[in-house]
């Protein structure tokens, strides 16, 4: 997994969430919070979804409603961010997402519509780790052979496994309440 350039783009999509009023002006950068990594709060996650009554497709196709739900598990004891963005595969958006096709969004110009919100969901700790719990099964679902465990295909920037992907994860907005919307309406999902 490619994370040169991650902390630079995260905090391009925090300023931006504040600019959009996604997040309180006066929130903190994670970097400035206290609180557990990625990788330290990677048992815990496993645990969570191995819980979680998802099926293969619901995981393949909700991302924002998986992470929303795995972010009210662990927020008080491991603060993250929901983050909106893309995702490159061997340097090529799996998505498509744009600034311009999140403000659409942010607007509610969507809703309503049968457009496809074309965007990825996952988590920010405060090192700028990421864990994404959707991705893997959404992309490589063909590799899993019968029966697979959900909890061993979790993507975190802090483990080696995730580290040989051919994976770029490009935060483009910070928001819950985009979240929200779209975990209320369903139909606007591709995520």
């Amino acid at each position: 997994m490619d994370h040169h350039n991650y902390q630079a783009d995260f905090q391009g999509a925090f300023r931006r969430s504040i600019k959009w009023e996604q997040i309180p002006k006066d929130a903190k950068l994670p970097e400035q919070w206290d609180g557990p990594t990625a990788f330290d709060t990677l048992i815990t996650i496993k645990g969570l979804v191995d819980s979680f009554p998802h099926q293969a497709e619901q995981i393949r196709t909700n991302c924002a409603g998986v992470h929303f739900d795995i972010l009210r598990s662990i927020l008080n004891t491991a603060p993250c961010f929901l983050t909106i963005g893309d995702v490159f595969v061997g340097g090529k958006p799996e998505y498509g997402t744009s600034v311009q096709q999140l403000k659409r969004e942010v607007n509610g110009s969507n809703k309503g519509t049968d457009k496809i919100f074309n965007a990825h969901v996952w988590l920010t700790f405060p090192e700028m780790g990421i864990i994404d719990a959707t991705f893997y099964i959404y992309k490589f679902h063909h590799l899993l052979s019968e029966p697979w465990k959900w909890s061993d295909h979790i993507i975190c920037s802090g483990e080696q496994a995730s580290a040989q992907l051919p994976l770029r994860y490009k935060p483009m907005l910070i928001s819950n309440k985009v979240i929200m919307d779209i975990v209320s309406d369903p139909e606007n999902l591709r995520l």
